[in-house]
């Protein structure tokens, strides 16, 4: 089938290219289409025909012996090299992985062409000066049009912006003299609902029952009659919509999915939810694989990146334990749990340094072959991104409500106020949104163990307003850049640079485009948990909005059913489709996270809906203050590694760095 036959069906499309030729009357027009036209050679002759005859020809994916053998496109983006009626001189059009042919001879008036092209939807620079015509008029015939990519099945390879390939096809279906028009063409990937659409009564507990069918369907697997949590989808799409399915488990994902069917079984009364979310902790907890569990570790008590890779990061180790706290009721093993806990917390505030701020990442024995643990408690460090650290600020105000011990209040405090001395010109990792929306649920935190304390209600107001304002009217909070010298990943800083590395989703400030995996949800989190600290109803309400924003671009597809019910990266707001520029192939705009997104959005809207904060899900005030006392004690011995330890197993480590 073809994408292009099915939406326009009154057409006749030819199966034999040159007999269609050689048929046609004077004057008429032919759409040779992959997937129809099996036999869509042609040579000279036929040129020469058409020309005599008048004919206008659009031919798809020629196997002529003038052409080579097919290749699949690797990170470059379709050009419009001219105007094409609306389409205009520089748009861009994501094709993904989708097969063409390099052709050997030389193209006349060039259309399309596929280059690496910086920019979001339209080109930031000047025209790639490396460029490969895909898409252009024979030398010979200007009316004889010849696309090397199947464009005509752009619904089914999901090419976006939807709305720049239907341009293109009205173009072309204007120079063929059809008086065609495709109209509202929805992605087979699309959201649930428009932004104006009456919104149920019932949809966000709709919502959230179909966020966890999608945890439960596409990220939850056994292998070996063992319970797995899958990374997710990478975002490289297949010439058929698929896209690779990511089996390969990581801790933070894994608990962070955990974590949501753990609340869920709290808040909903659920013991199936509370199987799943045991047997996972369980396995990942009890595994030497992916915790190190020698005391003589300088890590000792934290969670391994990927599993048997001794890299632990600080931001993942912080949220798992502030979910193992939450699910603590739901433990087969209270005391062992708590001590596990224990162990964790502790391990990462002995690794903070004086100013409260964490190393991103600390590798075993790497970054201990100078120093043992005992330095990074003490050292002078200063790392003011919210990205990198908030989460372990986080955890520590947690921390201090369960165990009372003042260093977790005192390194919380120290950090929050280094990161709002440079506020708002803050260091920023994807995006500068992504750092704002990560201060709140930090803030509110602290305004629950330290009530008294007006600094912490001023920066979280003025926060909050930083959010506000870069909300749109449907409540999604837009990417921005700042400060391009204190950004990380920063958009591409030239064509080249395009797909090579990690970068914005957007290409400047006000590209349309929200970032679910680093910003989105983060906000959603920061601004529930700010309500529920202090009851401004403005927070309250921007929360709400921003809840409904999520829950109508879930995802909903038949014909792609494993994707339902979740939700992808980057979501164009004015093109209303998951849309944004892709630098990074793999985790780009359409990738699909279990930790970081899908589960942390379904349970921070099930706490929305149960109005219960995450600091009311922690244990009692106090309540593991003996406890700690003891696992805090057993740990302050510094054990010097073997000087002859071979250097740690290096993997792919997702978009973080080893800093």
């Amino acid at each position: 089938m073809n994408d292009l036959a099915g939406l326009l069906p009154q057409l006749n499309y030819p199966g034999n290219l040159a007999q269609a030729i050689i048929d046609a009357p004077d004057g008429s027009s032919l759409l040779a289409l992959d997937g129809i036209c099996s036999v869509n050679e042609f040579d000279r002759q036929l040129i020469e025909i058409c020309r005599r005859k008048q004919l206008k020809v659009y031919c798809e994916m020629p196997f002529a012996p003038a052409f080579r053998r097919q290749r699949v496109i690797e990170g470059e983006r379709l050009v419009a090299m001219t105007d094409l009626a609306d389409l205009q001189y520089g748009s861009l059009i994501a094709v993904h992985r989708m097969p063409f042919i390099p052709s050997s001879i030389k193209p006349g008036k060039v259309l399309l062409a596929l280059a690496r092209a910086a920019g979001y939807r339209q080109l930031a620079y000047e025209m790639p000066q490396k460029y490969t015509p895909v898409c252009f008029e024979h030398p010979d015939y200007p009316d004889f049009i010849i696309s090397l990519l199947p464009l005509s099945n752009f619904v089914r390879n999901r090419c976006t912006p939807t709305q720049n390939c239907c341009k293109f096809f009205n173009w072309l279906f204007a120079r063929l003299g059809l008086d065609i028009e495709l109209n509202n063409i929805r992605p087979e990937t699309g959201p649930a609902l428009r932004p104006d659409t009456p919104l149920p009564p019932d949809e966000l507990d709709r919502c959230i029952d179909d966020a966890f069918a999608f945890l439960e369907r596409s990220i939850l697997y056994y292998r070996n009659d063992t319970l797995m949590v899958a990374e997710g989808f990478a975002s490289t799409i297949t010439r058929n919509g698929a896209q690779p399915w990511r089996g390969m488990e990581r801790s933070d994902c894994t608990f962070e999915t955990a974590g949501a069917f753990a609340v869920a079984a709290r808040l909903r009364d659920d013991p199936a939810y509370a199987n799943i979310a045991e047997t996972l902790f369980k396995r990942i907890a009890d595994d030497p694989a992916n915790r190190a569990t020698d005391p003589h570790d300088p890590c000792y008590g934290q969670f391994t990146f990927y599993e048997n890779v001794p890299t632990y990061y600080a931001s993942g180790n912080a949220k798992s334990a502030m979910l193992l706290m939450c699910a603590l009721p739901l433990a087969e093993n209270k005391p062992e749990r708590e001590k596990l806990i224990m162990r964790l917390i502790w391990s990462l505030l002995r690794t903070t340094g004086r100013n409260g701020l964490h190393r991103p990442a600390l590798t075993v024995p790497d970054s201990f072959r100078e120093h043992n643990w005992d330095h990074y408690n003490n050292e002078d460090y200063v790392n003011n991104t919210p990205h990198r650290e908030a989460a372990v600020l986080a955890m520590f105000a947690c921390a201090y409500h369960w165990t009372g011990d003042e260093e977790f209040k005192i390194k919380a405090a120290r950090g929050i106020n280094s990161i709002m001395s440079v506020y708002p010109d803050l260091p920023w990792t994807n995006g500068y949104s992504a750092e704002l929306s990560k201060l709140p649920l930090v803030l509110a935190l602290m305004i629950q163990i330290d009530p008294e304390n007006q600094q912490y209600r001023q920066y979280l107001d003025s926060v909050i307003n930083d959010i506000a304002a870069r909300m749109d009217k449907n409540g999604a909070l837009l990417e921005t850049l700042h400060i391009m010298e204190n950004g990380l990943y920063p958009p591409p800083g030239s064509n080249e640079a395009y797909g090579s590395a990690e970068a914005s989703l957007i290409s400047q400030t006000g590209d349309p485009c929200c970032d679910l995996v680093y910003t989105q949800i983060f906000a959603l989190a920061g601004l529930h948990e700010a309500f529920m600290a202090t009851d401004i109803q403005r927070y309250g309400q921007l929360r709400n909005k921003m809840a409904e924003f999520i829950t109508r671009i879930r995802i909903k597809s038949t014909s792609h059913p494993e994707f339902s019910g979740g939700w992808m990266r980057a979501f164009d707001t004015d093109l209303w489709e998951y849309y944004g520029s892709s630098s990074d192939k793999f985790w780009g705009a359409w990738c699909m996270e279990s930790g970081w997104t899908n589960a942390p959005a379904a349970m921070n809207l099930l706490m929305t809906v149960k109005n219960r904060s995450l600091f009311s899900l922690l244990p009692e005030k106090n309540s593991g203050k003996e406890v700690f006392a003891q696992i805090k004690s057993s740990m302050q011995e510094v054990y010097p590694l073997p000087i002859d330890m071979p250097s740690a197993a290096q993997a792919i480590l997702g978009n973080e760095d080893l800093d």
